[in-house]
């Protein structure tokens, strides 16, 4: 009897789980398998989701607005911008301020350097017009008697394909502020300053003059000459600008108290010279402020002979740089003609 009763107990429970089971109302989406064991998102999720693709949220069309008028990384490129105006603002004003020796201005024949972030970097050449030819700023651009920063700036406000671009000016050839060096120096002829104007002690060492140059004579367009003596305070506070004569050579030479010595042909100074014990042939076509043009081939020296008559001597100038022939020693009274 107790066994009848324990199967019908075991039956009736399971008729009532399955009357339980098959009595749930079945619902939307997954829920019927997650058993509680998670939540299935809520419904308004979808609902957002759809708001959001067909722009009908409030939020996401603010959010959407503000994404659109300002980029990704907009504001940082707006105060990159105000921080360059400012640096920019700052470098124009200390622009008015600073000394020749300072500030290079950029001329006919310089080669610059325009490199700008949103295209392609290049080499422009200022032309005879005082113009470079930038394609980007419209053609045509003015940049004579402007500093670097200041033709960025210019080419920032002409550039209309970009939105205020970054540019940058470098000059890489100088070409315009010439100055002409003669005399006693290992580097003579056309040189360029890289300033609006450099010390006299600066262009004394570029042009490796001697040490037998103790004189310096400046020839200035307009002011005449000026002659200083080197180591003394004239000589390091003068400054030498663009179209100067300068010409290193020995109060020795130009004194003449050992007599003189008589260059012509192709030098760039032809007269008499002042002469010195141990003068060589180099020394005074350098005092004679060198030669003119390349042509310039040979030299020949004449000299007084015990009996009066002219002897001449005739040296291959190349063969002497090259260290191929002595550099002769001349006598005072000397006359030496170049040519070629």
């Amino acid at each position: 009897m107790k066994q009848k009763s324990f199967i019908f107990s075991q039956v009736l429970i399971l008729f009532v789980c399955s009357i339980c089971v098959f009595a749930q109302t079945p619902s939307d989406g997954i829920g019927e398998v997650n058993f509680g064991y998670s939540k299935n998102p809520p419904a308004k999720s979808v609902k957002r989701i759809v708001e959001k693709k067909t722009g009908e949220s409030d939020a996401q069309n603010v959010a959407g607005k503000r994404i659109e008028n300002n980029p990704a990384g907009a504001v940082d490129v707006r105060y990159q911008s105000i921080a360059r105006m400012t640096r920019e603002a700052v470098r124009d004003e200390n622009l008015k301020s600073l000394k020749p020796t300072e500030i290079y201005k950029v001329g006919s024949g310089d080669v610059l350097f325009i490199g700008i972030q949103e295209s392609r970097s290049n080499y422009y050449t200022v032309l005879t017009d005082g113009s470079i030819d930038y394609p980007l700023a419209g053609g045509l651009v003015p940049v004579e008697g402007l500093s670097p920063g200041e033709i960025e700036n210019l080419l920032r406000e002409k550039i209309q394909l970009y939105e205020d671009p970054e540019v940058s000016v470098k000059v890489r050839e100088y070409a315009s502020h010439a100055i002409e060096v003669l005399g006693l120096a290992g580097r003579t002829g056309r040189q360029y300053l890289q300033r609006e104007a450099m010390p006299l002690y600066v262009v004394r060492a570029q042009a490796l003059a001697g040490s037998e140059a103790d004189m310096t004579i400046i020839k200035r367009p307009g002011s005449g000459e000026i002659t200083l003596n080197a180591g003394t305070p004239e000589f390091d506070d003068t400054l030498i600008y663009p179209g100067d004569i300068i010409e290193f050579t020995s109060s020795a030479s130009r004194g003449g108290s050992n007599g003189y010595v008589y260059l012509g042909g192709m030098v760039t100074d032809r007269g008499r010279f002042g002469y010195h014990e141990g003068m060589t042939l180099t020394q005074s076509i350098m005092a004679a402020g060198g030669t003119a043009g390349s042509e310039a081939r040979k030299a020949v020296v004449r000299r007084k002979n015990e009996k009066g008559f002219l002897e001449s001597f005739t040296y291959k100038l190349s063969d002497i740089r090259k260290g191929k022939e002595i550099d002769p020693v001349l006598k005072a009274g000397d006359m030496i003609e170049v040519g070629n």
